[in-house]
């Protein structure tokens, strides 16, 4: 089925409706709004053609697709989780807000891009992404103390997922890549 609205505040206010977040996490889910918003503008902006570009027009409408729903779950589930770790470990509410922005962002562009991330890739690429660069065993530890049972294989096999995602128009992408000392990073497309 297919959700489509006139607006973009429509549209965000449906996102917001499909984050699985209590209400008392109304920090995170906007910050995953905020996210989710700026790669939806970078999308539509790399979608437009440099004649409509030049008289700063968009057209079109949002859409949410069942298919889009996983991509919710996981990204509310990694989000909560990054941030009980992160504030945990002491760190000030902006820069966590900021890094569940930035994942967010990355996560919906790759998504609408063709890329149906699972689970354990979004849980793994938001790990890598907020406490980075980690090794495989250092991942799998930060992984289990936030809730995610991924034993250290898989998360092996997660990251050399993420270092080769095929986009639907045949263009393969990097999200992690190992370093010389078997250090893993996430990055931005």
């Amino acid at each position: 089925m297919l959700s489509t609205y006139k607006s973009k505040t429509e549209f965000l206010t449906a996102v917001l409706s499909r984050l699985q977040l209590e209400d008392s996490q109304a920090n995170i889910r906007s910050a995953l709004v905020l996210g989710i918003s700026s790669a939806d503008d970078d999308l539509r902006e790399d979608a437009l053609g440099d004649e409509s570009q030049a008289f700063h027009l968009k057209v079109g409408s949002w859409v949410i697709r069942d298919d889009d729903l996983p991509i919710f779950e996981a990204v509310s589930s990694m989000a909560t989780a990054v941030a009980l770790t992160l504030t945990t470990a002491g760190i000030a509410w902006p820069a966590i807000a900021t890094a569940l922005s930035q994942i967010a962002n990355m996560c919906w562009r790759v998504w609408r891009r063709g890329a149906h991330l699972s689970a354990p890739q979004v849980a793994v690429y938001g790990l890598l992404k907020a406490q980075g660069p980690l090794t495989v065993n250092a991942l799998a530890e930060g992984l289990n103390k936030m809730g995610k049972e991924l034993a250290q294989d898989d998360v092996a096999s997660t990251l050399e997922s993420l270092s080769e995602i095929e986009l639907s128009n045949g263009q393969i992408i990097k999200l992690a890549i190992k370093d010389d000392n078997e250090y893993w990073k996430a990055l931005s497309i």
